[in-house]
């Protein structure tokens, strides 16, 4: 064998060598090396479905609400890892929000600034506890005692969660300004046979009066307000009455109603029948 021989098979090696090297580092060393923003966040948002479900879990068998995480451990998680970015989870126990402060690891509660929208960017946010939304209606004072709203009867809505919080507006609140909640009802909608699968949905004439508070501020009370009937339009055939938010109360950017963190009330979906 000459050495052009020699050298051409050196060469021949040498490329087969490097091929092998660059498949290897490909394929093993390089997803150590990176890992795409999406793998984190699949990872984030699966370890918070874990703890949510735990959190869910430990409120409904104590007769005290979860305030730190690592009461969770052993019982409901045998451990709570940090975020896939170094960061302890942040529990908010009033508000029902479990968060990560993703990739940049910052949060601030000063979330009425100008720049808390900046600061909290890349926070992932899974609400345990519902989002601001009417649970149900009731009669809470039945005159007559016939089970259906008349004149001069009372009933209450109530919310999901406490409306509103005891902020002023200023820029350093950590909690959003009261709810005012109107006097005469025009925050919701009050129906008459309703039924979502049909067409003959329509408002009733109904004239009510706000009894419980003007505010809602965000305290334990505030997870409801009281009304009482001033005027019912006739109602011979003894339909039943459902109650919804106004769209205006709702309004991703200009509803009226918000709950601690400002976070606005979102519609049910259906209205919820006035119970006896």
């Amino acid at each position: 064998m000459n050495l052009k021989s020699v050298f051409f098979s050196f060469l021949k090696f040498v490329s087969y060598a490097v091929i092998i090297l660059v498949i290897f580092f490909i394929t093993g060393i390089l997803p150590q090396l990176y890992h795409p923003p999406h793998c984190e966040l699949s990872q984030a948002r699966v370890s918070m479905k874990a703890i949510q479900d735990a959190v869910r879990k430990y409120n409904k068998e104590n007769d005290k609400e979860l305030t730190k995480l690592s009461n969770l451990v052993p019982k409901y998680l045998k451990e709570i890892k940090k975020d896939p970015w170094g960061n302890e989870y942040i529990l908010l126990p009033e508000d029902g929000v479990l968060i990560s402060t993703g990739p940049n690891g910052k949060y601030t509660p000063y979330l009425f600034r100008e720049d808390s929208n900046l600061i909290n960017r890349d926070n992932i946010e899974i609400y345990y506890k519902p989002k601001l939304r009417i649970a149900e209606a009731k009669i809470t004072l039945d005159k007559n005692k016939n089970g259906r709203l008349d004149t001069g009867d009372r009933f209450t809505i109530f919310f999901t969660k406490p409306s509103g919080g005891k902020g002023t507006g200023d820029i350093d609140d950590t909690q959003a300004k009261p709810v005012k909640v109107q006097k005469n009802g025009k925050d919701f909608r009050f129906l008459n046979d309703y039924d979502p699968d049909r067409d003959n949905i329509r408002e009733i004439n109904f004239s009510v009066l706000l009894v419980s508070k003007e505010m809602l501020n965000g305290d334990k009370e505030s997870d409801k307000v009281v009304f009482e009937v001033e005027k019912l339009e006739k109602n011979n055939d003894n339909r039943d009455i459902f109650v919804c938010f106004d769209p205006s109360s709702t309004d991703y950017v200009n509803g009226t109603y918000w709950d601690r963190r400002g976070v606005k009330a979102v519609s049910n979906g259906y209205a919820v029948k006035i119970e006896p």
